[in-house]
């Protein structure tokens, strides 16, 4: 154990008397350098170039994701749910005329839940707020899949006039079905980036960018949501169809890659 600790103790000032002998005897810059990877390297340092690289591709939607829902309240249970279901079934039959299947629609949320009120109470002389049932809320909502894009804004008028004032819309996310292509030119323009990066960072500081010594994919994009709000019906009336605009999506792939150092 004694002869363990002396080794350990004695390593660092091995190093530094290797970084002497090289400045007293006036060895190279090269020398020099070396001593000093020397050190770095005992000490635990890290060498090389490491860089990241982004790489973007741009790619049209072919589907749309559509969040809409019914939403009703009423004295009971029972007549909350009638009138939610209600709605839910002439907004069903409207995306059935328009012959979306049933594997493209999936229920994501469903609610019955009471709804309260406080008021203000006077109890043997105190006011406190109590809390007073006002009736019940039930909430119901579907993800729809719409693969015609140019039908969009008309879906989203048709199901707004089947299911009435029940009727919400909470957003619209336009996606591809497909995206392996577009994520491999991604992350093959992020590889072509990070390469550039470190040759750029070689030639500045003098020295040549050796083999790659590890790359990893450190983050891919998932298609920006757009979302879309209805104000009111009023403003539904006031146009013939609702405007939709699927635009583009961007997949973004980033990598880090560190490369060796060949020399000066």
């Amino acid at each position: 154990m004694q002869t363990a600790r002396r080794i350990l103790l004695m390593l660092p000032l091995a190093a530094l008397l290797v970084l002497a002998v090289a400045c007293d005897t006036g060895e190279s810059a090269s020398d020099s350098d070396d001593a000093a990877a020397a050190l770095a390297q005992l000490g635990g340092g890290s060498q090389g170039i490491q860089v990241n690289g982004t790489g973007t591709v741009a790619l049209a939607p072919d589907v749309a994701l559509l969040a809409l829902g019914v939403e009703a309240m009423a004295d009971s249970v029972a007549e909350a749910r009638g009138e939610a279901a209600s709605a839910m079934t002439a907004i069903m039959g409207a995306l059935e005329a328009r012959r979306i299947e049933d594997s493209d629609i999936q229920t994501s949320f469903l609610n019955i839940s009471p709804e309260y009120t406080y008021q203000e109470m006077l109890r043997e002389g105190a006011r406190i707020n109590e809390r007073v049932l006002v009736g019940y809320r039930v909430n119901n909502n579907v993800v729809v899949k719409l693969r015609d894009l140019d039908a969009v804004g008309d879906i989203v008028d048709e199901v707004a006039q089947a299911g009435g004032d029940a009727t919400r819309v909470e957003s619209i996310r336009f996606s591809a079905e497909d995206t392996t292509e577009a994520r491999r030119l991604a992350r093959e323009r992020a590889v072509m980036d990070a390469v550039e990066k470190a040759d750029q960072l070689a030639t500045h500081t003098g020295v040549t960018r050796g083999n790659l010594v590890s790359v990893s994919e450190t983050f891919q994009s998932a298609p920006v949501p757009r979302n879309l709000s209805l104000a009111s019906d009023a403003m539904m009336m006031e146009q013939a169809t609702t405007p939709i605009s699927a635009g583009e999506l961007e997949i973004t792939v980033n990598v880090h890659a560190v490369f060796e150092i060949e020399g000066r």
